[in-house]
């Protein structure tokens, strides 16, 4: 994985010293013809309070979270290195009032494809036809069993799924 915001920001991680320094003009490369993938988690913001989750996401914005300018600068970046795939993370991607316009940026190129990891709240049926438009598109959802496990707040349950949107 490529730690995008990392790479803007030029703070490092603790795993930067397990992986090596990635930054502009030096992406992570697995070998010269097998380029990474991008779990790119574009915000903290999240409308859940998962105890699983391993950016401790929540309903405010942080400081730290990059701008639209910085973010649509990165998004090119990404397509010019033509990496494969670019996976929208988080937080929730769907809480992030420019989200459509990082993935208009991406959308509509050989590479890279676009999935979308999210937790489902978010997805009307508006949503759901703006994300069929992207050609290569997937979305990760929970199983209703580990959805179950999903908490709001003080920790009550969230409960199941409901059946998915037919688009």
């Amino acid at each position: 994985m490529i730690p995008v915001s990392v790479m803007v920001t030029g703070r490092g991680t603790v795993s930067e010293r397990i992986k090596g320094r990635y930054g502009p003009g030096r992406p992570s490369a697995f070998s010269s013809e097998l380029r990474p993938v991008v779990f790119w988690n574009i915000t903290y913001l999240c409308n859940l309070r998962c105890a699983h989750c391993y950016i401790n996401a929540g309903p405010e914005p942080r400081r730290e979270e990059l701008s639209r300018d910085d973010l649509l600068r990165v998004a090119r970046e990404i397509a010019d290195l033509g990496l494969p795939l670019v996976i929208f993370s988080g937080g929730e991607p769907l809480m992030r009032r420019d989200f459509w316009d990082v993935a208009q940026e991406l959308s509509g190129r050989d590479r890279p494809k676009l999935a979308l990891s999210t937790n489902g709240t978010l997805i009307t049926r508006d949503v759901a036809r703006r994300l069929s438009r992207w050609a290569s598109a997937t979305s990760a959802f929970p199983s209703t069993a580990w959805w179950r496990s999903f908490t709001i707040g003080s920790g009550e349950s969230r409960g199941p799924l409901r059946r998915p949107l037919a688009v």
